[in-house]
């Protein structure tokens, strides 16, 4: 099994809707009032969203409650999902008559980006599709002419990356193994602008501060390359080449002029967006793969990655010139595919994997963390 994982900012208290029927009217008289409480989503839960595939074609979206004071994880309901998943990006843009949606982007082997409503149970389908075919959605994956069907402004190959700008909320780019990178209006359902690439664009990212500038990563014949690309001004692209592909790039939510990159080879390696010539400091994290990085919101200089080779390590990144590894353990999940700090309680830490459920890893509970990190 196979998960991306997406954490979510769970804002106010409520449930997830039926069908637009009350709540009371999902449950039987008979049923434990237990099965009614944990229904309900309180400001003290964190959401996580798993996408995931089973085999034998059998893919779906997992929406997880995590209750950290009791540091306690159960799937609140899940959909099914009519292709492989390989990206998820969240986002809020309102896609109908509510102030605020919880929404999930999903990239998958189609070239339509699916826009699944989190707040609906027991839904069939997405809310809306960006791009895509004429077909539908259940026969994409199986359309021998895709090409020819393909909607307007549509990538034409399997969606790799997704990243949602939280300064312009309409705004939501994606990535393709058709070497481009594609700017959406969630508005209008509508691709505004499309950038040719080097490569297939295994990873994008918007700069924590500076709303125009976009990180993507991505990989080809020639090998791997970071490029920059500024909304404001689209014929201003700078690039550097990797000695591996890319696999994840990241922005540093503490130092926002910098990024990551990691690569297939395991290597880590910072860039100033200043100046690319020369990178800050590079070092290889993992024997094989380092599929996902994420970089703490609160604490400068933590840094978690997860590989192929099974393991979690953790990173002391303030002394640039040599970055420490603080932890490493193998968490029994097969290889591990994505990583990531929750924004709202920074020292919980989502990860997904090929083998069981995702889980939530509380760094702040491990002495290396709390020796090296003295100030938690």
């Amino acid at each position: 099994m196979e998960e991306e994982e997406e954490d979510i900012d769970q804002q106010g208290e409520g449930a997830a809707e039926g069908k637009g029927e009350n709540i009371e009217e999902l449950f039987d008289e008979d049923e434990d009032l237990e099965d009614l409480d944990n229904f309900i989503i309180r400001p003290t839960d964190g959401i996580l969203v798993a996408a995931a595939n089973d085999g034998d074609d059998y893919s779906h979206l997992d929406v997880y409650v995590f209750e950290e004071d009791v540091d306690n994880l159960y799937i609140h309901h899940d959909m099914l999902l009519p292709a492989f998943p390989l990206s998820v990006a969240y986002l809020d843009h309102p896609l109908d008559a509510r102030e605020r949606n919880n929404i999930l982007a999903v990239g998958t082997f189609s070239p339509g980006i699916e826009l699944w409503d989190l707040d609906v149970v027991d839904t069939v389908e997405p809310t809306a599709v960006l791009g895509g075919t004429t077909d539908s959605i259940y026969d994409q994956k199986s359309s021998k002419n895709r090409s020819q069907n393909l909607s307007p402004g549509s990538h034409a190959d399997a969606v790799l990356s997704l990243s949602w700008n939280t300064f312009f909320r309409n705004i939501m780019t994606s990535g393709s193994a058709d070497e481009t990178i594609k700017f959406w209006d969630l508005a209008k359902l509508s691709c505004l602008h499309t950038f040719k690439n080097n490569g297939k664009v295994q990873s994008v990212s918007w700069n924590p501060v500076e709303s125009n500038i976009l990180l993507g990563g991505s990989f080809g014949p020639s090998g791997g390359q970071a490029s920059l690309f500024d909304i404001k001004n689209p014929n201003s692209i700078a690039s550097v080449t990797l000695s591996g592909d890319v696999e994840c790039v990241q922005w540093n939510p503490t130092i926002p002029q910098q990024f990551l990159v990691s690569t297939d080879t395991g290597e880590v390696t910072c860039y100033d967006a200043r100046k690319l010539d020369k990178c800050l400091y590079s070092f290889f994290a993992h024997k094989k793969a380092t599929t996902s990085i994420s970089l703490n919101p609160a604490m400068d200089g933590l840094l978690a990655t997860v590989s192929a080779d099974k393991t979690l390590k953790l990173w002391d990144l303030r002394s640039q010139s040599t970055p420490s590894c603080i932890y490493t353990e193998d968490l029994h999940m097969g290889k591990l595919f994505s990583v990531s700090f929750y924004v709202d309680s920074p020292f919980q830490l989502g990860i997904g994997g090929e083998k069981q459920k995702p889980i939530v890893y509380n760094t702040a509970s491990i002495p290396a963390v709390q020796q090296t990190f003295s100030s938690l």
